[in-house]
């Protein structure tokens, strides 16, 4: 909660928990793994952040993605769910 940015793999939880906290995310989809690079995908879609395949991860890049994460904070408080299901 406490974090500027997420840089990480595409698992669905940590992707979940970062909308949740309104962080930027960096996505590297783990190679081979299909469902982390469908996340990835609905990430940025979602104006998230931004992703990156694992094999172009570059300091500059990272460096890019630090300067211009604030792009992403602005994305609106995902639906909390409970009060529907409950």
């Amino acid at each position: 909660a406490g974090a500027d940015c997420v840089v990480s793999t595409g698992g669905s939880q940590l992707l979940t928990e970062a909308r949740h906290f309104r962080k930027p995310l960096l996505v590297v989809p783990e190679p081979g793994q299909y469902e982390q690079w469908i996340n990835a995908h609905y990430a940025v879609r979602l104006r998230m952040g931004e992703m990156c395949p694992a094999e172009r991860l570059t300091g500059e890049l990272l460096r890019r993605f630090f300067q211009t994460r604030d792009g992403y904070r602005q994305q609106p408080a995902a639906e909390d769910g409970a009060a529907t299901v409950a």
